[in-house]
């Protein structure tokens, strides 16, 4: 909790963001898809990061940066795309 009261989020605001975190993942995974050559590209240009040391684990965390980056672009451009088609009116 102290975590949290650091971030200035409480628990349910924070449960809140993991569900909702979730739900884009589960919606647009298979749109976030990663190639080889983007896994080496960020690969070579993190080398000095302290997990480069493990070939294995820098690749999966290469790989789920990448991924975690395209889902957010992709929920980013599907939202705006909805709210320009969106039509409300307010009264």
């Amino acid at each position: 909790e102290s975590l949290l009261n650091q971030q200035g989020l409480t628990r349910d605001e924070f449960l809140r963001q993991i569900k909702f975190q979730l739900l884009v993942e589960k919606l647009y995974s298979g749109e976030a898809t990663t190639s080889a050559e983007e896994v080496q590209k960020f690969m070579d240009e993190n080398a000095s990061l302290p997990e480069a040391t493990d070939a294995a684990k820098f690749r999966e965390m290469a790989e789920k940066s990448i991924k975690q980056d395209k889902l957010s672009q992709i929920f980013n451009e599907k939202f705006t795309a909805l709210k320009q088609s969106a039509k409300v009116q307010i009264f």
